[in-house]
């Protein structure tokens, strides 16, 4: 009559131990405290194991998993019998810190406040079996009771509340953080895609977000790390070092709470000291950022979260950029190889046409007219025609010599004759002989097909012209060999050596017009041209281009 109908089954399940209980309690009970304070741990251990037993949920997991539903079932007893004495306070304070914390965490409500639910039954069924048992008299302690569900009532009404008021705050907060995102990225958008520009505004929107005194941003770039943007100038950031090269290290945060103690714990605490984030891209690894405050900061998840998004949008933008600018830096290169190949083509058609001016022209003139003065010759002196007939032969044959050099000048037929081991020998003792530089050769039996031979003949001949013209070496190592399944041109020399960054021949000064012809030549193959050089240290080139290439590049073959 004055109270709703238990679950079925429930009561009478319950009824052994609830009577044994009410007996070591001091039943009959008059007051509604004596039962909460005699029945105070099974009804809170039989909270937990009939919530146990309901369907899981995030919620629930969390509870177990992390021990926080026992502290919290005790916690909201004491509170309790706190409103049952007339001090609501402490009750509402619990649940609106609790309907807080679960909010933030993400938790449904009904999930949250089922325990209080299942607190509520077990009450309920105790009462129920008091009243049965004849040890209370539910009508006499009715105000009581009414003021108890008032109480759990006022409780769920204070989580819920709370609840609710952070999933609003929360949502604004989300709101305000896309604003922030959607600002820094049309910033972004707005001005030349350049990397120092991207990182100067994350940098400064960093500052600005989480009031730290100290920011170091590292970025990694080619294969060094760079420090590239710093809040103040300098940073003292002797304390952190240790947990920087971890981070660089390991890839994982750390932070330093409050009180000192660095771990990666984010919700070791809500204050920090300290920061230390790996930057992370599009690439696996960027970099690092610190944040830093000796007075502390808030940096909680939402913080960390915002963080990251403020750094994936940035690594996205940077990768575009770098993307960008080396594309146009190709561009550039390809205008000046286009140009370059443009002069190089008018110069060789003048240097064809004065080599056919100086050697066939001529020739072909001295014959026309020798040829009309032994035709006038040959009724009147027979013998003196003859003579200069053979002379005839003479430059005819020197003309047809004339001829070879300046088609293998522009074919070299010595690969076709000897193949490529046989002309790289044949070049290297003109070499030699030329310029009185000693050549260590080194060829390994090694056969390539059309493309790969003219290829690397020409690399070699290029390198060779250039250590002749540029280089002042004494000696000079030139090697041909197989390594697994790629075929290998080295050419070295003991000579001054130029700058250059990094081995990668793309970032070679575009005036050297021969090294990037031979980067272009060996890259159509498939394959990698490098160069490392320093000024007094001599050059190494090393051109490698694949053994065996599939589809229409060239098929690489050993020699029989």
């Amino acid at each position: 009559m004055f109270l709703p109908e238990a679950p079925p089954g429930s009561q009478a399940a319950g009824s052994a131990a609830i009577e044994k209980l009410a007996r070591q309690g001091g039943a009959p009970f008059t007051t509604l405290r004596q039962v909460l304070e005699a029945f105070k741990s099974y009804l809170i251990e039989e909270t937990l194991r009939r919530f146990a037993a309901e369907p899981g949920s995030p919620y629930k997991e969390f509870v177990f998993k992390s021990g926080l539903l026992r502290q919290r079932a005790y916690t909201f007893y004491e509170v309790l019998m706190e409103a049952l004495d007339g001090n609501r306070n402490p009750l509402r304070v619990d649940q609106a810190e609790a309907g807080y914390d679960r909010a933030f965490r993400g938790f449904f409500l009904g999930n949250v406040l089922r325990p209080q639910d299942v607190f509520r039954s077990v009450m309920h069924e105790i009462l129920q079996a008091l009243q049965a048992q004849g040890l209370l008299n539910i009508p006499n302690l009715w105000e009581e009771i009414q003021k108890f569900y008032e109480i759990v009532i006022e409780a769920y009404q204070q989580n819920a509340l709370s609840f609710l008021r952070t999933r609003e705050e929360l949502i604004n907060e989300k709101v305000n953080q896309l604003q922030l995102l959607y600002e820094f990225t049309q910033t972004l958008l707005s001005e030349p895609p350049r990397s120092d520009a991207i990182l100067r505004h994350l940098f400064h929107h960093l500052v600005k977000l989480f009031e730290t005194s100290e920011v170091i941003l590292e970025i990694k770039r080619d294969s060094e790390t760079h420090v590239i943007f710093r809040h103040p100038e300098p940073v003292h950031a002797g304390s952190i070092l240790p947990y920087l090269d971890q981070v660089r290290t390991v890839r994982t945060p750390q932070y330093t709470s409050d009180m000192g103690e660095t771990s990666g714990d984010l919700d070791q605490t809500r204050i920090k000291l300290s920061a230390i984030l790996p930057v992370l891209g599009p690439t696996p690894y960027r970099g690092v950022l610190v944040l830093r405050n000796p007075s502390g900061f808030v940096f909680t998840a939402r913080e960390f979260n915002l963080v990251r998004q403020f750094l994936q949008i940035s690594m996205v933008a940077i990768e575009n950029a770098e993307m960008l600018m080396e594309v146009e830096r190709k561009q550039r290169e390809l205008q000046a190889i286009t140009a370059k190949m443009i002069e190089i083509g008018e110069e060789e058609r003048k240097k064809l046409a004065a080599d056919i001016h100086d050697t066939f022209a001529q020739t072909l003139v001295f014959l026309h007219y020798r040829l009309q003065y032994c035709e006038e010759e040959i009724q009147k002196q027979p013998e003196l025609a003859r003579e200069r007939f053979r002379e005839l032969r003479s430059i005819v044959k020197k003309a047809a010599d004339q001829c070879r050099v300046m088609i293998s000048s522009l074919r070299p037929d010595l690969i076709d004759t000897l193949g490529l081991v046989g002309a790289l020998k044949r070049l290297v003792e003109t070499f030699e002989s030329e310029t009185g530089i000693d050549v260590d050769a080194h060829f390994s039996g090694v056969e390539l097909s059309g493309k790969a031979k003219i290829c690397l003949f020409r690399v070699a001949q290029e390198a060779l012209n250039n250590i002749a013209k540029h280089s002042h070496a004494t000696s000079v190592e030139l090697a041909l060999r197989k390594e697994g399944n790629r075929v290998c041109l080295v050419v070295a020399d003991n000579g001054v050596g130029f700058d250059v960054t990094g081995r990668n021949v793309s970032n070679v000064d575009v005036g050297r017009m021969g090294l990037i012809f031979m980067k272009e030549r060996v890259e159509s193959l498939g394959g990698d041209l490098l160069v490392c050089s320093q000024r007094g240290r001599g050059c190494r080139l090393e051109a490698v281009i694949p053994y065996t290439v599939s589809g229409s590049r060239v098929v690489s073959h050993a020699a029989d």
